[in-house]
């Protein structure tokens, strides 16, 4: 919750509020994380990489851009 108000936040203090942005944001930050989270525990690994390995891994610190990024195009931002 707080991520997604931050996320909101930061669009609106750079003048990139629209609406599909923000459902980009609000849905796909979450969801992105999520996922990766759940691709993780299936494969039973606690780091996604070696590189900034005890947050995550690399991954951990994009997961939730990617979705975001993804549902962004898909809106037509």
């Amino acid at each position: 919750m707080a991520g997604t108000v931050v996320g909101l936040g930061a669009l609106a203090l750079l003048g990139a509020f629209t609406l599909p942005l923000a459902v980009a944001v609000a849905l796909g930050a979450p969801l992105g994380d999520l996922l990766e989270s759940m691709v993780k525990r299936g494969v039973e690994v606690k780091d996604s990489a070696s590189w900034l390995a005890g947050a995550g891994g690399l991954l951990d610190r994009l997961d939730s851009l990617l979705l975001a990024l993804a549902f962004a195009l898909v809106l037509g931002w």
